[in-house]
């Protein structure tokens, strides 16, 4: 769903953001062609503030952990052991996972948002005037998160269950961010003891894979790009399906977010119309996300709407009626 660069961005990019003592984290960036539609623009743009809440979850664990790695990776050096096992960071980890399951748990409440709004409904305790989550790019992620909680519609209980069932998936996401770093520092011992560096030079080799990891997620943006994306959708098929939003936004429209970096496959549906119960039933396994860095979306239509495009013909066409096109397989890549 996110790419590394931006064809077009409004509004603009806040500064790089300064959270406590952490150094100063790079804020992802997007792709969104130029000639996108608003609402799929939209939809990016907060899961851009959502990446970068994600970039500072990765710092301050990182931050938690750096001094116990360092020194793991500087006993090895010098014994000349090129395994590194892994320190005992449970109690960072467990923190660490908690506060993903919680941002996972704000990806999806964002989802069902980003619904709401396009059907003009009413987002909970908040107004429509109320501050807007893409505000909150320079905001700590705990209050971004909190805001999200109070703006959804979701209530406290629906809140708690969706962080229980965000919680594998973090305690998941976490693991991997422990094994990649470990393993980056486990080529360095193994790199440096070849090329005879001496441990003043091995030690500031370590202290710079951690700190590129505490000021971005740019080697981890894959899992983190994927599993926002993932929550973010889940929350948005999860009101699209809501009685109350199903009896206005009746069809859905695939948007595949054209450019030169979209998959053939995932092109081959863009401009695709049809009912929302055709996407529940006979093209559920289109639904995005399709694969890894998937940016495409199903956006909900007006039944006047969806008739309005279709009569318009060009690019949409009614895929209930005609069927999914040859080239839109494989339907994932997961």
């Amino acid at each position: 769903m996110i790419g590394v660069t931006t064809a077009t961005r409004t509004p603009a990019v806040p500064a790089p953001v300064c959270f406590g003592a952490l150094p100063r984290v790079e804020p992802p960036e997007i792709r969104i062609p130029s000639r996108e539609r608003r609402e799929a623009r939209d939809i990016q743009l907060d899961i851009e503030k959502l990446l970068a809440a994600a970039v500072i979850e990765q710092a301050l664990f990182f931050r938690a952990v750096r001094e116990e790695l360092l020194s793991f990776a500087a006993e090895a050096f010098r014994r000349g052991q090129r395994d590194l096992p892994a320190p005992h960071q449970e109690a960072a980890l467990r923190a660490h996972a908690e506060r993903i399951a919680r941002l996972f748990a704000a990806a999806r409440a964002l989802g069902a948002v980003q619904v709401r709004r396009a059907a003009d409904l009413p987002l909970g305790r908040q107004s429509h005037a109320s501050m807007q989550f893409a505000e909150l790019g320079a905001v700590a992620p705990g209050r971004a998160v909190e805001y999200l909680r109070r703006l959804s519609p979701m209530t406290r209980a629906q809140w708690e269950a969706a962080i229980e069932s965000a919680r594998q998936r973090a305690f998941t996401v976490a693991g991997v961010e422990q094994q990649t770093v470990l393993r980056e520092l486990r080529d360095l011992v193994a790199r440096s003891l070849e090329e005879g560096l001496t441990p003043a030079q091995f030690d500031r080799a370590a202290g710079e894979v951690l700190r590129n990891y505490q000021v971005s997620a740019h080697r981890l943006r894959t899992i983190w790009n994927t599993n926002i994306g993932n929550a973010l959708a889940r929350g948005r098929e999860e009101e699209l399906r809501s009685p109350e939003v199903a009896a206005v936004l009746t069809h859905r429209l695939y948007d595949a977010m054209l450019d030169q970096f979209t998959r053939p496959n995932h092109a081959a549906l863009e401009g695709a119309i049809a009912t929302s119960a055709w996407w529940d039933s006979a093209g559920s396994e289109f639904k995005p996300l399709r694969g890894y860095n998937c940016r495409c979306a199903l956006l909900g239509l007006t039944r006047a709407r969806a008739q309005r495009l279709l009569e318009a013909g060009g690019k949409y066409f009614d895929i209930g009626a005609q069927g999914v096109p040859d080239d839109a397989f494989p339907a994932r890549e997961f």
